[in-house]
């Protein structure tokens, strides 16, 4: 169990809060412009704006399967 100390619904709310400031700073970290560690290879815009899409439509699946799937 993910979260063993808090009921199944805490847990789902807890892991959707979570999501948000997790996407908002994959968003600061890969879209803004002006940080990027080392040398990324993906260096034009649509490059990056394209990879945080995909990580964020990765998240978003996690959370939804976590929330949807697991009992309550």
């Amino acid at each position: 169990m993910l979260l063993p100390r808090l009921t199944p619904a805490a847990g789902k709310v807890l892991v959707g809060m979570v999501a948000l400031p997790v996407l908002v700073l994959l968003y600061i970290m890969i879209v803004r412009p002006g940080w990027q560690p080392g040398g990324s290879g993906v260096r034009t815009v649509r490059g990056r704006i394209a990879l945080f899409v995909c990580l964020a439509a990765a998240l978003v699946a996690g959370v939804l399967l976590f929330v949807l799937a697991s009992p309550t």
